[in-house]
């Protein structure tokens, strides 16, 4: 009876939840077999729901695989790719659905060129018929995904991750890990998947660049993030190996392989707010309590009183369990960090409409398309709202065209240390000399068309002029008059310093290293940003009143300056750069005339490269591409800083019209 009762709430589940494969069925055969065996089991949810602990994914018999409706089709693939012929058979066993109006293809980049001049071709899927919107492009059921919310205990084996390990590993690090295992395993669900991404040491993200290729990036900040990766990996590696060796066990993966894998769980997950209800067990506890009841009430079995009541109790628990999940849920603000097999193919586009969305009663995640698709185009996913700073950091691009939402980060501690006194007017920067007389400095690169900061050199005659001319443009335009508002409050270097001191006692001091300037006509700096401003800029008797004062405008002669000091801090840390944004531009339109090192290190030189790869001709090609992607990233940074200051200068002219202090027709200078 017990067994009868097993195989129908089994069976409900499977009809509510419906997969595209033999796995719930072959699931409700097992443990049929373990329950007539007598031999104990985990009951979880119905997405992989009865197995044993440490179970593992193995592919289902041919024999019972079911058709499905979208089936992915060997031989779709672009040609030069590794594809396996039983694409259709790995697919029905992860419970993937696709339609066959997708395909992957290879699509040309022009703004990416090879050292030949030839356009690179990058993977993508694209629609071999026109596809409508609304139409299903994806489903994904959660027995073939890899995923975690945070909470869950180790799946694994404790002699491949230990348990203490898992408990503190961030997102990311339980994907890898579980990547990791599942790598490992010939026999695993996701094993032909894993064989096309990329391999190990095929990466190509700012953690395998070297210290030149680094530099052309001309940003501080982005290298200073990927100096904190490295050493964050590096040292989430050394917790894994302390966390075995302690439990008398050994590495099962090497470094590389971590960075490897954290890198495709960085690259290759979405996130999802996790459903509030669960579903399926809510599901069940209806069914269970239904079933309960009319077997006590009908005497349906000859059971004690006692034994009854008891089951008619469990339904009861069940529910105080779901009201706690839901309440703990809501509160916490969980999310279900997913890798999908498949649905990782398709390319970011920030402005395509098409997100994944987990679909509780179906246990599933699903990408519809978000609009009308015609043949030949390239379909597109949306990964959220990211910065050019996190998807060149993390997953190897720069947005073609740029970003409305982009923003350049500069330190300002930086640039008040550097620039000080051109900072607040009063000409360029002085130093003493040995005699006491002061000197000019003067902070012009070398005429001989190397890039101060960078270690190429420009051959082409006409870009040596350009750089030239920029040298001596960026060193005319970093002085400043004096700070000075129209009530005739000065700014002295003694405000500065007071004002940094006071912040740095309240633990604002990262809210200057990282001051963001965007495009936005209506908000160039953020209003945290706005608020430090104001509160450096303050007299002695302003700043009395307060940091939290300074969250709105104090009085008019405070805005002035403030948005005056924004400016210069955008002008400044713009004209700093080793090139213009002009000669960017020109670089970027003929990628031939970027300086190339002579010698390539065949060392990738981040934390996953400790070992050389690829010929020295593959070498050079790859630091090519690399100097292309840096200064397209360049370019959209001075591009914000530009749009910024710009935008700083408009605010102060329409506040000087009010204050009446600049005529109708005239502007600030700029």
């Amino acid at each position: 009876m017990s067994s009868l009762l097993l195989c129908l709430c089994l069976s409900l589940a499977q009809c509510v939840f419906p997969v595209s494969s033999s796995a719930t069925a072959n699931a409700v055969k097992e443990q049929l077999c373990v329950l007539s065996k007598g031999r104990s089991f985990a009951f979880t949810s119905s997405h992989g729901c009865v197995r044993e602990r440490k179970a593992r994914l193995r592919r289902p018999d041919r024999s019972s695989d079911v058709p499905s409706p979208f089936p992915l089709r060997a031989g779709t693939f672009a040609d030069g790719l590794e594809v396996p012929d039983n694409v259709i058979e790995f697919t029905k066993g992860l419970s993937v659905r696709a339609t066959a109006k997708l395909r992957e293809q290879l699509f040309e980049y022009p703004a990416l060129k090879k050292l030949s001049g030839e356009t690179y071709k990058l993977r993508g899927m694209g629609a071999v018929s026109d596809i409508k919107k609304d139409e299903s492009l994806f489903q994904i059921m959660f027995d073939g995904v890899i995923r975690t919310d945070g909470a869950e205990r180790n799946p694994m084996p404790s002699e491949f991750c230990s348990s203490s390990f898992w408990k503190n590993a961030r997102w990311e690090t339980r994907l890898a890990v579980q990547l990791l295992n599942e790598k490992r395993q010939t026999d695993s669900l996701f094993f032909q998947w894993i064989n096309q991404l990329p391999k190990v040491g095929e990466m190509d993200t700012p953690i395998h660049w070297d210290g030149s290729e680094l530099r052309e990036l001309q940003s501080p900040y982005l290298a200073s993030k990927v100096a904190e990766q490295q050493g964050n990996w590096t040292r989430e590696y050394g917790d894994y190996v302390s966390a075995m060796e302690k439990d008398g066990m050994s590495a099962q993966f090497s470094e590389d392989e971590f960075v490897w894998a954290k890198e495709m769980a960085r690259s290759r997950s979405v996130g999802v707010r996790k459903p509030r209800i669960n579903f399926p067990l809510a599901w069940f506890t209806v069914f269970f309590f239904l079933l309960t009841s009319t077997i006590v009430q009908q005497d349906l079995v000859k059971v004690s009183e006692e034994f009854g009541r008891a089951l008619v109790g469990v339904p009861t628990l069940m529910f105080v369990y779901l009201v706690f999940e839901f309440f703990y849920t809501s509160a916490r603000d969980l999310k279900i960090r997913a890798m999908l097999p498949f649905l990782d193919f398709l390319n970011h586009d920030s402005k395509s409409a098409n997100t994944v969305e987990l679909q509780a009663l179906q246990g599933a995640f699903i990408l519809k398309a978000a609009e009308d698709v015609k043949r030949g185009q390239q379909v597109f996913l949306n990964y959220g709202q990211r910065s050019s700073d996190e998807t060149l950091q993390y997953y190897g691009f720069v947005p073609e065209g740029g970003l409305e939402e982009d923003s350049a980060v500069v330190d300002f501690v930086r640039v008040l240390k550097s620039s000080k006194s051109a900072l607040i007017g009063g000409g360029v920067e002085t130093e003493k000399e040995d005699g006491g007389e002061k000197k000019e400095k003067k902070k012009k690169g070398k005429k001989d068309g190397k890039i101060a900061g960078m270690s190429p050199e420009f051959t082409d005659e006409r870009m040596k002029k350009e750089l030239e001319k920029w040298q001596e443009e960026s060193a005319d335009r970093s002085r400043f008059p004096p700070l000075v508002s129209p009530d005739g409050a000065t700014v002295s270097a003694s405000d500065l310093t007071r004002q940094l001191k006071i912040l740095q006692s309240e633990g604002l001091l990262s809210a200057l290293q990282e001051m963001a300037f965007g495009k936005k006509k209506e908000e160039p700096v953020l209003p945290g940003v706005m608020q430090v401003a104001r509160f450096l800029v303050a007299t002695e008797t302003e700043a009395s009143l307060g940091l939290r004062s300074f969250q709105k405008q104090l009085n008019p002669d405070n805005e002035w300056r403030a948005l005056e000091l924004l400016r210069r801090v955008a002008l400044l840390d713009l004209y700093s750069k080793p090139t213009s944004l002009e000669i960017d531009k020109k670089l970027l339109k003929d990628p031939k005339l970027l300086p190339l090192p002579d010698s390539v290190s065949g060392s990738s030189g981040g934390a996953a490269g400790k070992r050389e790869w690829g010929s020295p001709k593959e070498r050079r090609e790859r630091s090519f591409r690399r100097r292309q992607i840096a200064c397209a990233y360049r370019l959209q940074k001075k591009r914000c800083l530009k749009a910024a200051a710009k935008a700083l200068e408009g605010q102060l002219t329409s506040l000087g019209r009010e204050l009446g202090v600049i005529s109708s027709k005239t502007k600030v200078a700029a």
